[in-house]
């Protein structure tokens, strides 16, 4: 996972020295800082402010850490927020992240993958709307004894601000784990569903994911890889 500031500078997730590392510009670096949790998320909003999400196994509390630069040029945790809605042993050793994504005006949407849950928070950990829905696939993650592995049927994936307040969620139908079907739920500004939309009515391939979205051109983008790494984009019609 990466993300890039208002300034260009680059700020990129390693996954092995549990850290982040930030580049300028010009790709040469400028800084890092580690944390203890192994990271799956990084949200730079702000020069000065980077929010990080873990894998769930390798930490406690709540989902989303702040770190703010000190007058020492370095980061130091300042806060956090998201309160795990479901917090057990299959939750956190399922393999699967939560999301966190940039809502415009630094504020910040938090998915978890289970269950349907979209949370809205201004930089400062303020809760200001939340979004539930009960989906038939999206179950609670399960140890499956025999197969020696937790067993997903469904995910909430991401939250992708669009113009105007509204917003689409992405999330997965996994009954059948080797061919996932992923739809789009769109919001209105006020948190109610206006449509649903499978990817295979849209059109788009099953197999994307990692999207993001510019919510100043009602774009999307999205990664591939099959037969090798690819960037998709697409426009949001919104009628």
């Amino acid at each position: 996972s990466f993300d890039v500031d208002e300034n260009g500078n680059v700020y990129v997730i390693d996954g092995t020295l549990n850290k982040v590392i930030i580049l300028d510009a010009d790709n040469e670096p400028i800084n890092e800082f580690a944390f203890s949790m192994r990271p799956s998320r990084v949200l730079a909003t702000h020069p000065d402010s980077v929010f990080i999400m873990g894998f769930r196994f390798t930490y406690q509390g709540d989902l989303v850490q702040r770190f703010t630069r000190n007058d020492n040029n370095d980061f130091e945790m300042t806060g956090s927020f998201g309160e795990r809605l479901v917090d057990n042993r299959d939750m956190n050793f399922s393999g699967w992240a939560d999301h966190i994504m940039p809502g415009g005006n630094g504020t910040i949407y938090l998915t978890q993958y289970y269950p349907y849950h979209v949370a809205k928070f201004d930089s400062d950990g303020n809760k200001l709307s939340e979004i539930t829905r009960e989906v038939e696939f999206i179950t609670q993650p399960a140890m499956d004894m025999s197969a020696g592995m937790v067993l997903t049927t469904g995910l909430t994936r991401e939250p992708l601000a669009l113009a105007n307040g509204m917003l689409l969620v992405r999330y997965q139908d996994r009954t059948d784990s080797d061919n996932p079907k992923s739809y789009f739920d769109l919001f209105d500004a006020d948190g109610e569903l206006i449509s649903t939309h499978s990817f295979d009515e849209l059109g788009i391939g099953n197999d994307l994911n990692n999207f993001i979205s510019n919510p100043q051109t009602n774009t999307l983008y999205a990664l591939g890889n099959e037969p090798f790494p690819f960037v998709k984009r697409f426009e949001v019609m919104l009628e």
